[in-house]
């Protein structure tokens, strides 16, 4: 290579702006979890918080916890008209159909993504309903079990 051509080469390179197009923000079993899932669930009104706070990121790690203990443990089968009401609902909260295609489009999240999102969390109550039948201290043993489940489970958070 000549001079002028490296020269050349550094010049290009140097006028690029990098740009940061997603983040990982936690890795729970080898998944990653990323700040666009943080920030799109949020969007959707299916996680509490505003931004990629230290609660919101553990609250994304406690739930994918919990989906993978449900999936090892608890064969589950939504029910189509369910999931259809939930789909409903998060278009009804973000405001529409239009709304919702920004906010899926936004977060690099598909139709499909999403319904299997909510399938997940269906499968996550499900699971729990059966596991902690009563509802008496519910909370407390959920509780109780998400921390053994983090325990249990190689849980990594990037300092969001």
């Amino acid at each position: 290579m000549t001079p002028q051509l490296i020269l050349a080469m550094v010049l290009v390179a140097s006028w690029q702006t990098p740009v940061l197009l997603d983040r990982t923000v936690a890795i729970v079993g080898g998944r990653p979890l990323l700040q666009s899932d943080v920030i799109t669930a949020q969007r959707l009104g299916m996680l509490e918080g505003d931004g990629v706070s230290p609660a919101a990121v553990g609250r994304l790690v406690d739930r994918e916890l919990q989906l993978r203990e449900a999936e090892r443990f608890f064969p589950f089968q939504a029910d189509a008209a369910v999931l259809e009401a939930r789909l409903t609902a998060v278009e009804a909260r973000v405001g529409g159909r239009d709304a919702l295609a920004r906010i899926l489009d936004a977060g690099g999240m598909t139709p499909e993504r999403l319904r299997a999102w909510l399938r997940d969390d269906l499968h996550v109550q499900a699971y729990v309903r059966q596991r902690f039948a009563t509802e008496e201290r519910r909370d407390v043993l959920l509780a109780d079990w998400t921390a053994d489940l983090r325990r249990r489970t190689t849980v990594v958070v990037i300092d969001p």
